[in-house]
């Protein structure tokens, strides 16, 4: 469910006219959920997408909150594809 949600929010963000009030209520729903399952994986993939709402959206202290929450669940040293994407939109926020 969290993907299918960061999936819908994603959709509202990229349509020509976007709603990112939609997009981020999704956004949100699936952040949530996937925090509540302790799902820590989907948790960062949402944050990254969240993330970059909040950044286009002129949110840069929300979006660096939120990356640094969702990374700190993971072991230093850990490499994953999201955790690079996370940590390179962190260093340009």
């Amino acid at each position: 469910m969290p993907e299918l949600l960061r999936m819908k929010g994603r959709v509202l963000s990229s349509l020509p006219q976007p709603s990112s009030d939609a997009a981020e209520v999704h956004l949100v729903q699936a952040l949530e959920l996937s925090r509540r399952r302790g799902a820590t994986a989907w948790e960062l993939r949402i944050a990254i997408d969240l993330a970059e709402l909040f950044a286009g959206r002129r949110r840069r202290k929300a979006a660096k909150l939120l990356l640094q929450s969702a990374l700190g669940g993971f072991v230093e040293g850990s490499d994953t594809a999201d955790i690079r994407a996370a940590t390179e939109l962190l260093g340009m926020l």
